[in-house]
């Protein structure tokens, strides 16, 4: 990528960026096809649009580009220089990994015993470690039900309505929001029911039918587990009893975490 000195306010041919956007890649383009249907709206412009598109017709887009690819770092005062580099778009193959990698090194950093050892479809949990790491499905239903604090009667995390604690399709304007800005479970947990799916360390299989301490799930599987519901999906999903699954190394943008560790 070559350098470039990139302004605060960003003009796209055709219309303004709106205030919450923001243009994060600037590449090569060529004005002259678009140069019609900018003309056709100059009248809905402001002025220092309309003096841009003045520039940019006289010069064939030169001077434009001449004033935002300047021959050094010397850039007006509205403007950040950018080195020029290069660098490989979108998500490494690596990805799934950054939760664990972010566990150990917070871990690490704090003077705990990491939990997870291996890399790719060969990692193991040591869920007896000092350190971080995702909550088993268990752990995760048994937080979300508010613990020995819990009122087993309600169907999300701290509530029979769902309004009160989540953030779901009915109520969420399709985004995701602040963590905490909802009614917090009988342990002032916020958002277990909502918001964002979160991930389990158990891969997606079936009960025991036997009472058991501390289940740590499936031995081996296809899909981790996902608790919660989402700002996606219905209220029915954001029950504390209710399951999802994926796979590993899926990604979405109403997929998020919590981690625990020992007390």
């Amino acid at each position: 990528m070559k350098n470039l000195a990139f302004c605060v306010i960003f003009v796209l041919l055709g219309g303004l960026c709106s205030a919450q956007q923001k243009v994060v890649a600037v590449s090569t383009f060529t004005p002259g096809h678009e140069m019609e249907r900018i003309n056709q709206s100059r009248s809905k412009m402001p002025e220092f649009v309309d003096r841009f598109i003045e520039t940019l017709t006289r010069t064939g887009g030169g001077g434009l580009l001449a004033s935002i690819l300047p021959a050094g770092p010397a850039v007006p005062a509205d403007f950040v220089y950018i080195q020029g580099g290069s660098f490989t778009m979108g998500s490494p193959a690596s990805e799934p990994e950054r939760v664990i990698e972010y566990c150990n090194k917070r871990s690490l950093r704090e003077g705990l015993i990491p939990a997870y050892r291996g890399s790719g479809n060969s990692v193991s949990c040591d869920l007896n470690a000092s350190g971080y790491r995702l909550p088993t499905e268990a752990e995760w239903e048994y937080a979300a039900k508010g613990g020995d604090k819990g009122y087993l009667t309600f169907s999300y995390a701290g509530s029979n309505n769902a309004d009160s604690v989540g953030w779901y399709w009915d109520n969420s304007g399709e985004r995701t929001h602040p963590v905490g800005t909802k009614q917090a479970n009988s342990l002032g947990l916020y958002d277990m029911s909502g918001n964002v799916w979160e991930w389990c360390w158990d891969w997606y299989g079936s009960y025991s039918s036997a009472p058991q301490s501390d289940p740590a799930g499936a031995a081996s599987g296809s899909y981790r587990v996902l608790r919660g519901g989402s700002w996606f999906y219905r209220a029915q999903y954001l029950r504390s009893a209710n399951r999802n699954g994926m796979t590993p190394s899926n990604r979405d943008f109403d997929i998020g975490f919590r981690l625990v560790r020992h007390a």
